[in-house]
């Protein structure tokens, strides 16, 4: 211990040695007392990690990726329900080559109001939410201008695409396909970028679960209604263990084909599905986004109006992402198409 060093350093300090240095007479160095060893102590005991934040990344992050993914599995569903239309690759090619191009066209948008939760949390944190429900409203905007004055333009051009991409008599018939999938995703595309804007405000209000629900709801609506818009009356069969379970289910979708006056459409069913299910991921957060409780709450219904400030931000801040989001899908498009 200490103690006597301790009590030394203030005899000096009274004794006009302010410094504490030890004087020490020669003659009796080797009677002084050797300086008391210190004290070791025990390294405290290692603490268990801290799961707080990685349950709160994973709270937020699974809903995110689940979203991001939506539309990719709609997609994909299309594609498998689509094969089995028949033995020839013409259905797939076709769902494909207008589903990327279609993909392609919107992702700008997605991409730039993707940034929405951006704002949305910066002004919950400074305890205005309704300028977060501005941006929200402004993102619909920019997404309801997108689609008037690119998208539609857009739906005109594309038998023109794919008729140059390809020529010739043996591909009139994938030409034809992929032209009516690509102008029927185009023309519901409004469901899906403003779904995305409305997911990213409640990303920005930390309710991803919000989000989570709708894309849940959306990937079934599609799937039963590719079931019953592609093979109308007829279900679709599965083998094995899987048709043991799953056969059942698409037996009673195709029974409802007569009573709702439903013809097999084929790869245009899918497209039709995919629409709906588009508008149903949009339409549920957009019941909660409206609703009194966050009316009240969040001032949602007070921030309708064109803001040029939150405009301004959003293309500030979401023209590069935007940019980037459309060259990814568009290096991925010269693979596919």
């Amino acid at each position: 211990m200490l103690t006597g060093s301790y009590h030394r350093h203030i005899q000096m300090t009274e004794q006009g040695n302010p410094h504490g240095v030890e004087r020490r007479d020669p003659a009796h160095a080797d009677t002084m007392p050797a300086a008391a060893p210190l004290e070791q102590h025990d390294s405290p005991p290692d603490t268990p990690p801290d799961t707080s934040a990685l349950a709160e990344m994973l709270r937020i992050a699974i809903p995110s990726v689940a979203t991001m993914s939506s539309y990719t599995v709609m997609q994909f569903a299309d594609k498998l329900m689509v094969s089995r239309i028949g033995p020839e690759p013409v259905y797939v090619s076709a769902q494909s080559n207008g589903g990327i191009l279609s993909w392609t066209l919107i992702a700008f948008v997605l991409g730039m109001t993707g940034v929405v939760n951006s704002f949305v949390s910066q002004n919950l944190g400074a305890n205005k939410p309704e300028r977060g429900a501005a941006y929200a409203w402004n993102g619909l905007w920019i997404c309801l201008a997108y689609y008037i004055f690119l998208i539609i333009p857009a739906i005109f051009v594309v038998p023109m695409y794919f008729r140059a991409i390809h020529s010739g008599p043996i591909m009139s018939t994938l030409v034809e396909l992929e032209t009516d999938y690509a102008i029927i995703i185009l023309a519901g595309s409004l469901g899906v970028m403003c779904s995305r804007t409305v997911h990213h405000y409640f990303y920005g209000l930390h309710r991803p679960w919000v989000v989570l629900i709708s894309a849940i709801a959306a990937n079934l609506v599609n799937v039963v209604l590719n079931l019953l818009f592609i093979f109308g009356d007829q279900p679709l069969v599965f083998e094995g263990w899987v048709g043991g379970i799953v056969n059942p289910i698409t037996g009673a979708i195709a029974s409802l084909a007569e009573p709702l006056g439903v013809a097999p459409m084929g790869v245009i069913g899918a497209a039709y599905a995919t629409v709906i299910g588009g508008f149903v991921e949009f339409l549920i957060p957009l019941a909660l986004f409206i609703s009194p409780k966050y009316a009240r709450k969040f001032g949602t219904l007070k921030a309708w109006k064109l803001s040029a400030e939150c405009l301004k931000g959003l293309w500030k801040v979401g023209l590069a992402p935007g940019l980037m989001f459309v060259n990814e899908i568009v290096c991925w498009n010269m693979l596919m198409v």
